[in-house]
């Protein structure tokens, strides 16, 4: 079959499908055909001429064009030396465009060349080759004057969605930058997360509401952020244009909401961080859009919308059932999304992108400010209960007072004192918060009938009796020794608790008392606490006060 021939056939074929909706000419000339399939990619249809250099060049130019989204290109005609020629043109990867090559040879078959996209538009109009007849170059003239505006309108579109700039979405990625870097210029532990203001159930219904915004400014590692921040930059700039950046910044905020109340009731223990939430938030808007575009996106970019909305959304799902990751937060994120746009919150009193006028800056001016005011107060917030910036630098200790004796004992400053527990021959107390503090510390005090006359003596029997205790849940990590800690001698055994906390035990003779101290690390990765558990041990002291007033009123700081 004839070259131009087989090009109208399958261009008529393409235009007229016998079921579903038709493609789209946009152009057409002698050589190339240019169509807007209903399911989103470009189609081009070119005419295999007799010279192959000449048929290299004119793809060329096709693929090259191609800035971003999906090509078909369909060489229709040539010979068997058309495929070899046109397997140099496929280009490489990209995350912007993606091309698939194919031959419609002479026979009306269709061999796909590069690439491993299908069409099925495509595909349905190669099976009705053989039942239609060419498009005249009348009936081509008259589709192209009824694509006519068509093309009009996805160029205005493409043209308003194009030119802001995305101010927005630009601040939303640089303040995740900004915290990413304190985060790791003090630690980027955990404990570190936890105190800027990650999202945790437990904390954020216990009067700390702040993380449930905050949480989406802080990130896990580099390459975390980074392909959030690539997310970001491929569903943010759209919807910016598209919505306006009051709206968008109203949707990102609630988007985040959505995805940590998602988080905080479904897992309240567990912490989380990240902008996923948000960004899914922005996946879910997408889909909305799909459903009820509500006339705000041309035909052909809501085809391709319906078609890509869809794939990233499935994937990013399905790699969110890994562990370590929040899929409760990803669904909370999409759901706010697709309410707010799909239930036409966010696209009351909305005109499409390139409406005349200066409605779309119009609307939604209090609510955006609110959202930012939220986000940056949350953060601010975060900052200022959570203090990280202390856990870059080695802490100051504070005298306290010891229950169960007339002792003195210097802590990290700001650590909470614990319950004091009484029992028949040993009072216990505590200092520090799991998951804000990097230590834990303890105290055990011991009376004894009287001070041991020879201190050595029992301190060596002291570190036999250390040696046979056995704790439920502990586990002794060597044998106890002897030390100098600080300027007291002291029995030392470090060990690891059935929940795979480090904790070293601290035993000594104190007057009238045998004195346990028991440092737990709660956090790693904090090299400014290093040493501190083995300070405080070595502070233990005699000091002044009732040992009966000690234990029974609790806790107190007392003068160094």
């Amino acid at each position: 079959m004839d070259a131009a021939a087989l090009r109208d056939r399958l261009l008529r074929a393409l235009v007229e499908p016998a079921r579903g909706p038709a493609a789209t000419l946009v152009g057409a000339d002698a050589e190339v055909a240019w169509l807007d399939t209903p399911s989103g990619p470009s189609l081009v249809l070119l005419r295999a001429p007799d010279d192959l250099a000449a048929l290299e060049a004119r793809a060329r130019r096709v693929v090259d064009a191609l800035q971003r989204g999906t090509l078909h290109l369909v060489v229709c005609g040539g010979g068997p030396d058309v495929a070899p020629a046109l397997c140099r043109l496929a280009p490489g990867f990209s995350l912007r465009r993606r091309v698939a090559i194919h031959q419609l040879d002479g026979e009306g078959r269709l061999v796909r060349v590069a690439g491993r996209l299908r069409l099925a538009e495509l595909d349905a109009a190669v099976a009705r080759l053989a039942e239609v007849t060419p498009l005249s170059p009348e009936e081509i003239a008259a589709r192209l004057r009824e694509g006519a505006p068509l093309v009009a309108a996805e160029r205005r579109f493409a043209s308003a969605v194009s030119a802001p700039f995305p101010a927005v979405t630009v601040a939303l990625g640089v303040a995740c930058v900004a915290m990413f870097l304190l985060e790791e210029l003090w630690g980027g532990s955990p404990l570190v997360h936890l105190r800027m203001g990650a999202n945790q159930g437990e904390r954020a219904f216990g009067g700390e509401p702040w993380r449930l915004l905050s949480y989406a400014f802080l990130h896990g590692g580099v390459a975390h952020l980074a392909f959030n921040l690539l997310a970001l930059a491929s569903f943010g700039p759209f919807l910016e244009a598209l919505l306006g950046r009051r709206r968008y910044l109203v949707l990102y905020t609630l988007a985040a909401l959505g995805g940590a109340l998602g988080s905080a009731i479904g897992h309240p223990k567990t912490y989380s961080v990240g902008a996923s939430g948000a960004l899914f938030g922005l996946m879910g808007a997408g889909i909305g859009l799909a459903l009820r575009p509500r006339g705000l996106l041309p035909p052909a970019t809501l085809g391709r919308l319906k078609k890509q909305m869809w794939s990233p959304l499935v994937i990013n799902l399905v790699y969110s059932l890994q562990a370590g990751i929040d899929l409760l937060a990803h669904v909370g994120g999409v759901l706010a999304g697709l309410a707010l746009v799909g239930g036409g919150l966010l696209a009351l009193g909305l005109e499409p992108a390139d409406a005349d006028g200066g409605s779309r800056a119009r609307g939604f001016g209090v609510l955006a400010w609110l959202c930012g005011l939220a986000m940056a107060l949350s953060v601010g917030a975060a900052l200022v209960t959570g203090r990280p910036w202390e856990l870059r630098s080695p802490p100051p200790l504070t005298a306290q007072s010891v229950p169960g004796g007339a002792l003195l004992l210097d802590v990290p400053r700001g650590f909470a004192p614990g319950e004091v527990e009484h029992h028949e021959n040993a009072t216990l107390a505590s200092w520090g918060t799991p998951r804000r503090d990097p230590l834990l510390i303890e105290t055990v005090v011991l009376p004894l009938q009287a001070a041991p006359p020879d201190p050595e003596v029992a301190l060596d029997e002291l570190r036999g009796e250390v040696d046979r205790a056995q704790a439920k849940g502990i586990q002794p990590s060597g044998k106890a020794r002897v030390e100098t800690v600080g300027a007291r001698r002291m029995v030392v055994r470090d060990e690891r608790t059935e929940g795979g906390l480090d904790r070293t035990s601290y035993a000594a003779i104190v007057g009238r008392a045998t004195v346990v101290v028991r440092v737990y690390r709660l956090a790693d990765g904090l090299a400014a606490w290093n040493g501190v558990g083995a300070r405080v041990a070595g502070s233990l002291r005699e000091g002044p006060g009732d040992p009966a007033s000690a234990a029974g009123s609790g806790i107190r700081p007392v003068a160094p």
